[in-house]
């Protein structure tokens, strides 16, 4: 855990017997997701949120580790609404390259998170510097990887797609886009 990142994610529960098997039960799906994908982490739950440390174990620049992270964080609480209908958000720090200052690193997702407090939707909060552009996190950002898998055939790859799509409207209860979609 020399170089990664630290996420804090937060189930919107309350306090109440019930809302604490929710907040487990998000603990147990992040886990299972993260072991899923051979991540390297560490996770710790307190009440209703959870401490993740993700170590960069890839031989990859910290950044394109930090966009994978925040990328697979966001299926990941988009799939929590779907199955779950628990909305969740998360707060991702920039990388940390020294294990000294993964502290820093959980201020600033814990600040990140602050961002979330009127927000309705799942999401992942990111530091962005000036001038860099915020990716898609919408169904939308799926369509030419799935455009482009239907020109090549791959089914497999087009079925996942469809299936994130699916998550990601259904999470986000995006009506709009739906009608906006048929209607081109």
């Amino acid at each position: 855990y020399r170089k990664g990142a630290v996420a804090v994610v937060q189930a919107s529960v309350g306090k109440s017997k019930l809302d604490e098997l929710a907040a487990f039960s998000v603990y147990s799906f992040v886990k299972e997701s993260l072991m899923k994908q051979a991540r390297k982490h560490l996770i710790k739950q307190v009440g209703n949120r959870l401490i993740l440390i993700l170590a960069c174990t890839d031989p990859i620049s910290l950044q394109v580790f930090c966009n994978r992270a925040r990328r697979q964080l966001e299926e990941i609480l988009l799939a929590i609404a779907a199955e779950k209908g628990i909305i969740c958000h998360a707060g991702l720090s920039e990388p940390y390259v020294e294990v000294e200052n993964m502290h820093m690193g959980y201020q600033a997702a814990c600040e990140l998170l602050k961002q979330s407090y009127c927000n309705t939707r799942p999401g992942v909060f990111v530091q962005k510097e000036a001038g860099d552009e915020q990716e898609k996190t919408s169904a939308d950002a799926l369509l030419p990887p799935l455009w482009e898998a239907m020109q090549l055939g791959d089914r497999v790859r087009a079925e996942e797609l469809l299936l994130q799509m699916q998550r990601r409207i259904v999470a986000t209860r995006d009506a709009d886009y739906i009608i906006d979609k048929v209607v081109e």
